[in-house]
């Protein structure tokens, strides 16, 4: 396996690791030494790929966005009608559930920190 693809398939786990724990405790809640001692990521690993929590955040709510915007917007692309909105909003929250909960907490409780 080349470089690169242990990078970027590291970069994923602790990503898909991430989301999970900030969709559980919350941005307050998430702390980077639990991340690591239960996911089995290393500090440096985690430290070279991201500069701390609030870095680690805004890349997970950025994925998150992209992964909303994508049902949001449907295949066609466009902004859909109230009702449209309402039942792809469920299935956000039904497909993504990790993503659903960073992706609401930020827009409407967004951490001060940031």
């Amino acid at each position: 396996m080349r470089k690169e693809e242990k990078t970027r398939l590291r970069r994923e786990k602790i990503i898909t690791a991430a989301l999970f724990e900030f969709a559980t405790k919350g941005y307050q809640g998430f702390v980077i030494n639990e991340l690591c001692k239960v996911d089995g990521i290393s500090k440096g690993v985690l430290y070279h790929n991201f500069s701390g929590k609030s870095d680690l955040y805004l890349t997970c709510f950025q994925e998150s966005f992209e992964k909303a915007l994508a049902v949001f917007l449907g295949v066609e692309g466009q902004v859909p009608s109230l009702a449209d909105y309402m039942e792809r909003r469920h299935q956000f929250y039904q497909q993504y559930p990790e993503h659903s909960h960073i992706f609401f907490e930020a827009m409407i409780a967004t951490p001060e920190e940031l």
